[in-house]
């Protein structure tokens, strides 16, 4: 499983068009997100890989609070033969912790 970094992610979303995909719960999407960040929570994953509602074409960077649970999302897209996935080592909390830009609900 490719994993990369906050960096990383936040490079490859800027530069090259990734898709940065937040599966955590919609009470964590709303106190605190990557900017640009998709939400769709791991519980809804798994029917939006199966309708190819997700673009095939670009890198999937899947990101959660540490990295648990967008590994599993990861390991999800790549049986759905998702080729170009990632998971953003650290989660979010690395994210914010990088000094990486955040939106909150409300702002």
């Amino acid at each position: 499983m490719k994993q990369v970094t906050v960096h990383e992610a936040w490079e490859a979303v800027r530069e090259r068009g990734a898709v940065l995909v937040d599966v955590r719960e919609l009470h964590e999407w709303n106190e605190m997100r990557a900017v640009g960040a998709r939400h769709i929570p791991l519980s809804e994953l798994e029917g939006v890989l199966a309708a190819r509602a997700l673009p095939s074409d670009v890198e999937l960077l899947f990101i959660c609070a540490s990295g648990n649970r967008s590994q599993v999302a990861v390991l999800s897209a790549m049986e759905r033969s998702y080729a170009a996935v990632a998971n953003v080592d650290g989660g979010t909390v690395a994210w914010f912790l990088a000094g990486l830009p955040v939106e909150r609900s409300g702002s």
